[in-house]
């Protein structure tokens, strides 16, 4: 699968992160939307809050930050369903073997 680019932040995200992110991003979405929803706006503003830290660390690469950030359920099926760490996943990082553990592609590699 090819990285996605996530587009107002501008991080290049792997695909299990890329798809943490839109559930980050569309919780915020899904409770801005205007009508008999319920939500408060108290709530629709620490939704849109929440993505928009989520995307700023992604952005910055604060991996730290971006997997705190989701909820703990969704990071727990992030870890699982790719075998790391969130942080090792949102880093961009793949397994090279016993001697290099890790690749992990940065901004300009």
């Amino acid at each position: 699968m090819k990285p996605i680019l996530l587009p107002r932040a501008g991080a290049l995200l792997g695909p299990a992160m890329a798809r943490a992110a839109r559930a980050v991003l569309c919780a915020g979405g899904v409770a801005a939307l205007p009508s008999g929803c319920g939500a408060s706006a108290a709530r629709v503003d620490g939704a849109r809050a929440a993505g928009e830290r989520f995307e700023r660390a992604l952005a910055s690469g604060d991996h730290g930050a971006a997997c705190r950030l989701l909820a703990p359920e969704t990071r727990g099926q992030l870890e699982q369903d790719q075998k790391k760490t969130c942080g090792v996943v949102a880093a961009g990082c793949t397994p090279q073997g016993e001697q290099q553990p890790y690749r992990c592609v940065q901004k300009g590699d």
